[in-house]
């Protein structure tokens, strides 16, 4: 949900945020000062059930939801990991970053 200030209520300005909805919005409403616009989005995401071995996701917007756009897993990729081969996300950088966040490259 999104919500902007405005200065005016009137019909014009109705008029004016109707027209400048993003395509994806759902709804808006103004009252008072603020337009708020809901939204409609979907995205292919993997997630696996919520459950408390998430709990640590650094950059989980939702507590113990790990949930990160397909492209991110799918396709697996072979890497090296300790002199082993093995399978990979497609984006590791960004899947870690999500579950640990920026630094987890750095020793602590």
């Amino acid at each position: 949900m999104t919500t902007i200030r405005i200065e005016n209520t009137d019909k014009m300005v109705f008029a004016a945020v109707q027209q400048q909805l993003p395509k994806d919005a759902l709804n808006f409403t103004i009252s008072q000062v603020n337009v708020t616009i809901s939204y409609n989005r979907s995205y292919n995401a993997w997630s696996p059930p919520q459950s408390s071995c998430w709990g640590s996701c650094v950059m989980c917007p939702i507590f113990e939801l790990f949930e990160v756009p397909v492209e991110w897993v799918h396709p697996l990729r072979r890497c090296i990991f300790e002199n082993i081969t093995m399978w990979c996300p497609a984006d590791s950088e960004k899947y870690l970053t999500m579950l640990y966040g920026p630094t987890y490259m750095i020793s602590h």
